[in-house]
């Protein structure tokens, strides 16, 4: 029988550690699952994962419970979780933002299609849903604060188009903003209280873009800060810092990306910390207060700090870390 171990960090309190309480670890403890682990996502509240044959899991109060079979890919919000398969886009969940796409504000209690047909991409912020098709990039949810980069704010209960996002080939949605990238040009929306998306403005009704000139490997985003990875290994981050979170070396918010760390590989987000990877090292910064850095304490870290062992991927979510080796 083929099973993975992974390594956990952080908050218990909502049984994603499957541990018999839900006490807080600082240290990082093994879990091992039933089966080769693929993907992963979490936003701490709820985790759901994808073995190498397809089927897709949620992780609550310590069980997993079968969802789907057949997915290619996930991505969790706040409170619900999109999957990604062959033939269309499932949602499944809380609705109470219009999340899931159903028209509706209502919960799903097993995996809904919502008749996209076939898809590219799926990304979650906390109660907002974004989906990469081959005709355009589909979006819903929350809207109070432009985070669906339509250009008002009003609430979307079905999937919208954003004409003004072509050819993205990946969006990361934060608390109340969105990026999203195609090759070396960053597109941003949504509210920039905290100088996450670089602007002068407070707000961003519709997606603006910058050319990093250099690829854009990967993005991330936590509730009020982002994380950009290029292809030359040097990870960028803006937004809020007073927890350390955008790892700059201060407890600052700052305006600008500024590079925090080089040699990067992978990298993830927490709701107000980060993950990262450096031939095969792994780095965390960020806020600390359920221990989900895996330093040992509680203490926050304003700059990326080495841990003591190695990992392959890293997935990080509210206040949770998980290591995969």
């Amino acid at each position: 029988m083929q099973f993975s171990v992974l390594k956990c960090v952080g908050s218990g309190g909502s049984g994603v550690l499957f541990q018999p309480t839900n006490q807080d670890y600082k240290n990082p403890r093994e879990i091992t699952l039933p089966y080769t682990l693929k993907n992963l996502s979490t936003s701490g509240v709820i985790t759901s994962s994808i073995d190498t044959e397809g089927n897709c899991y949620l992780w609550t109060e310590n069980r997993h419970i079968f969802l789907k079979s057949h997915v290619k890919s996930i991505s969790c919000g706040w409170s619900h979780v999109l999957l990604l398969t062959e033939e269309d886009v499932f949602v499944y969940g809380k609705g109470s933002s219009g999340q899931l796409g159903q028209g509706k504000i209502s919960s799903i209690q097993s995996p809904s299609h919502l008749n996209l047909g076939p898809c590219l991409y799926v990304a979650c912020g906390f109660r907002t849903s974004y989906i990469i098709h081959k005709e355009g990039t589909f979006v819903f949810g929350e809207n109070h604060k432009f985070q669906l980069g339509l250009g008002h704010k009003n609430q979307v209960k079905t999937p919208v188009n954003n004409t003004s996002l072509i050819n993205i080939t990946q969006i990361a949605g934060g608390n109340k903003h969105a990026i999203a990238c195609k090759d070396h040009i960053l597109y941003k929306w949504g509210t920039n209280s905290f100088g996450q998306l670089g602007s002068i403005d407070l707000e961003i009704p519709i997606p603006i873009s910058i050319d990093l000139q250099m690829h854009i490997k990967s993005i991330s985003s936590g509730w009020n800060h982002i994380y950009v990875l290029l292809d030359n290994g040097d990870l960028l981050s803006s937004g809020k810092g007073d927890l350390g979170q955008n790892g700059s070396g201060d407890f600052v918010d700052k305006g600008f990306l500024n590079v925090i760390l080089q040699g990067v590989e992978v990298i993830d987000s927490g709701s107000e910390h980060g993950v990262a990877i450096s031939s095969d090292n792994v780095y965390t910064w960020g806020w600390n207060e359920h221990g989900n850095l895996g330093i040992g304490d509680t203490n926050n870290r304003c700059v990326p700090t080495l841990l003591g062992f190695t990992a392959k991927q890293v997935w990080a979510g509210g206040a949770v870390t998980y290591f995969l080796s």
